[in-house]
């Protein structure tokens, strides 16, 4: 006996009243309910765009790439306590699906992608979809894109043990860095506020992200 599965329309808005019941800050629902998650996950996934599940984007040289559950991605970005105003740097653009909510969030995104389809394909879409505001980089998330900073906020979409040295150093006096730590075997989304020259850390929820390479 086969489930049926509500339509996309339906679990896109059943997904956004669940975030208003939560509490999340209207801009972040706005944000969200603006891009269409579906135009960023392969299409025979479509269907499950609005499900809080990853789903996979592909796999190159064994490193296998997804698009974060829609929860993560509305989490993250209330985390970066954003204005409108900001310059924000995203590390691991995937589908390109977190950047676009972002463009809804800031003034302007640069995004960092290590593997080249995907940067290019991501680059098509955001184009395609007239995300103007964002500006995709082929490059290593690790050395970040000095040219266009410093940036306001950073967000990195793999974990690691702590942020790399490239990347604070091109954030700005003030500016938030979020990324998944990993102490032990769990990860953690890790606020980091930089302050001078020391960053302060905020621990908040447990997460599942692939490793930073």
């Amino acid at each position: 006996m086969s489930i049926e599965i509500p339509s996309v329309d339906t679990l896109k808005q059943e997904m956004l009243k669940s975030y208003s019941d939560e509490g999340f800050d209207e801009k972040i629902v706005n944000a969200m309910a603006e891009v269409p998650r579906e135009e960023f996950v392969p299409e025979q996934y479509r269907k499950y765009a609005y499900l809080e599940v990853a789903l996979p984007l592909g796999e190159w040289d064994s490193y296998i790439s997804t698009i974060s559950q829609p929860w993560v991605v509305a989490r993250m970005c209330q985390l970066l306590d954003l204005n409108g105003e900001e310059k924000v740097l995203e590390i691991g653009t995937g589908s390109g699906y977190h950047a676009a909510v972002l463009s809804h969030l800031s003034k302007e995104v640069v995004t960092v992608e290590c593997i080249s389809d995907l940067a290019q394909s991501a680059q098509e879409r955001l184009s395609k979809l007239e995300y103007e505001n964002v500006k995709v980089i082929q490059g290593d998330g690790k050395e970040g894109y000095k040219e266009g900073g410093p940036y306001d906020r950073i967000v990195i979409e793999a974990s690691g043990k702590y942020p790399p040295e490239e990347l604070i150093d091109q954030l700005t006096d003030g500016g938030v860095l979020l990324m998944p730590i990993k102490r032990g075997s769990k990860e953690r989304l890790v606020k980091f506020r930089k302050v001078g020259n020391e960053l302060k850390e905020e621990f908040f929820d447990e997460v599942t992200f692939v490793e930073l390479v």
